[in-house]
């Protein structure tokens, strides 16, 4: 402990002379307005040009791309067209094999079927009671849909299985439909 006690003394002569002697110091201590990035742009920049909208685009992508920026690839025919509701049933008992989703309009009805089917049209069902044995199977714009959200981790994905060869795939959701509860399942959006 001797040896260091010189040393301690000097080092503390020698910032006690820099400080006071010097007046040298500097605060290393962050200010608030230097840690904040401006939102707002010098003036002496150019405000960016609104971003048109592309013929026969959605106005809400529109809103988005003048929002957030232009995308670098943008097909607005490329979306699907989806279709009205067709048919319209209620308080209706509806057992079935199979029963597609996609542009019914059932309010109070009761499913009793094997399997749904949806390709991602228009359906409303409203205070539906809903069995289905085998889940629901998708298919078309429905199925692409699922495979965009398992891809960027919106819903797990299934587990990796050994598939057969000699089967065709077939894509299923199953459904936890042990209670009789009434449900309302609604996709009216355009």
């Amino acid at each position: 402990m001797r040896k260091y006690a010189p040393l301690a003394g000097a080092f503390a002569l020698g910032a006690l002379s820099m400080f006071l002697l010097l007046g040298i110091y500097t605060s290393t201590v962050v200010q608030r307005v230097f840690a904040q990035a401006n939102p707002t742009p010098p003036p002496s920049l150019p405000k960016p040009s609104p971003i048109p909208a592309l013929p026969g685009e959605d106005p809400d992508i529109t809103a988005l791309r003048q929002e957030f920026g232009d995308a670098v690839f943008s097909s607005p025919k490329a979306e699907p067209k989806v279709p009205d509701v067709l048919i319209q049933v209620g308080n209706m008992a509806i057992p079935a094999g199979v029963q597609q989703l996609d542009g019914l309009d059932c309010n109070g009805c009761r499913f009793d079927v094997s399997i749904l089917t949806y390709a991602g049209g228009r359906f409303r069902c409203i205070n539906c009671v809903i069995s289905s044995k085998h889940g629901i199977y998708l298919h078309g714009p429905a199925l692409n849909t699922l495979a965009v959200l398992q891809m960027v981790g919106a819903i797990p994905g299934p587990k990796p299985e050994r598939p057969n060869p000699s089967e065709p795939p077939l894509h299923t959701i199953q459904m936890n439909t042990s209670s009789q509860e009434r449900l309302d399942w609604v996709s009216l959006a355009k």
